[in-house]
């Protein structure tokens, strides 16, 4: 469900006046939130560009171990348990993040055991 220009003008007045410095209009806040109603909150529900985009917005955080980071962190940071050196965790990202654009899969398949073989 998504908010027309003219549903929004019939609900406006109802709604807080905007202040300081924001990026989004209330029109796109309630249209967020009626996404999340309707879809949940899971990145995979998001339309593709939407998803990727969070994708790609994620930041790199080398780790140990699962428990390296915490709760809503995860959200936010691209985590591989094990992968606690810079190099090895951005060529799995990108690995990742070409086979999300080429092929699926097969493409990370393919290029995983090249990024075992070269971090050891």
């Amino acid at each position: 469900m998504e908010l027309t220009e003219a549903q929004y003008h019939q609900i406006k007045d109802c709604l807080p006046c905007q202040r300081g410095n924001v990026s989004l209009s209330n029109l796109q806040v309630l249209n967020a939130i009626l996404y999340i109603a309707e879809h949940g909150c899971k990145w995979r529900g998001l339309p593709f560009k939407e998803a990727i985009d969070y994708w790609r917005g994620k930041i790199k955080l080398p780790s140990s171990g699962w428990t390296g980071i915490w709760q809503e962190q995860h959200s936010h940071g691209f985590v591989v348990a094990g992968a606690n050196h810079d190099a090895l965790l951005e060529d799995i990202y990108n690995a990742i993040d070409k086979a999300r654009s080429t092929g699926g899969y097969e493409a990370f398949e393919a290029a995983f055991p090249e990024i075992v073989k070269t971090h050891g």
